[in-house]
């Protein structure tokens, strides 16, 4: 009895030890099911790309204000070097330029001789026999062949030998003296906005104007700054005629 109690417990623990290696063997998953988490793959992520030759941002600044004016007509050439040494303190940019103008230089009283010199010589001796002094027979020049009754400063003066002379019965022509002089013009830019004295640049006894003039327009455009967004790092030029325009 004893004996066979012993064999039935051994065949009982048996199937008690298979019963529990078999439930353990399903509760762990066979290796090829165990799969371990893929790393995602990098994606591609944009990036800032510069295009100028430092790959730094440059501060957009604002231009300064232009403003150009111009001083004349001046006179003569030494009036003009005077004025653009006293402009060189406050100007950014100085230019001479020069014009011709025709000027009045006075009053010419005359008698017409006709275009024939005979008759001018005439007129000189008829003037002679009156008492008439200071006179001559002009021989070239537009009054060819007039008898020069003098030049003067003033019209009035002028007009006052036109009477004299016209009471002794001659025909008197006044005409004005005209000369074709030059005349020096400064023209000027300032930036910003200097504190410019006008009174000291020109001049007191200077009849110059000071003028206001549009400025000319920029030659040059500055460099600009390009940025891209990619993918890749291939080299994007930027484009050649990238240029903009600036009183």
């Amino acid at each position: 009895m004893p004996l066979r109690l012993i064999v039935i417990g051994l065949v009982l623990i048996n199937i008690l030890l298979i019963g529990w290696v078999q439930s353990s063997a399903r509760l762990i998953p066979p290796a090829s099911t165990v799969s371990t988490p893929k790393t995602p793959e990098s994606s591609p992520v944009p990036h800032l790309r510069l295009l100028d030759k430092d790959y730094e941002l440059a501060s957009a600044t604002l231009p300064e204000a232009r403003s150009c004016y111009t001083i004349g007509p001046l006179q003569s050439a030494n009036e003009s070097l005077h004025t653009q040494e006293r402009l060189a303190a406050f100007a950014e940019r100085i230019e001479l330029r020069q014009t011709d103008a025709e000027v009045e230089r006075g009053y010419w009283v005359y008698i017409d001789g006709q275009g024939s010199r005979e008759q001018a010589v005439e007129y000189a001796n008829q003037l002679g026999s009156m008492g008439v002094e200071d006179y001559f027979v002009v021989t070239g020049g537009e009054l060819e062949n007039t008898v020069s009754l003098g030049l003067f400063n003033g019209e009035t003066n002028a007009r006052k030998r036109e009477a004299e002379i016209r009471a002794l019965g001659f025909d008197v022509q006044v005409e004005p003296r005209r000369e074709v002089v030059p005349q020096y013009w400064i023209d000027y830019e300032l930036v910003g906005n200097p504190e410019m004295p006008s009174d000291y640049v020109i001049g007191d006894d200077s009849a110059a104007r000071h003028l206001s003039t549009a400025c000319p327009a920029d030659t040059a455009a500055p460099e600009s700054v390009v940025a891209e967004t990619g993918t890749d790092d291939s080299e994007t030029q930027p484009p050649a005629d990238d240029i903009s325009a600036s009183n």
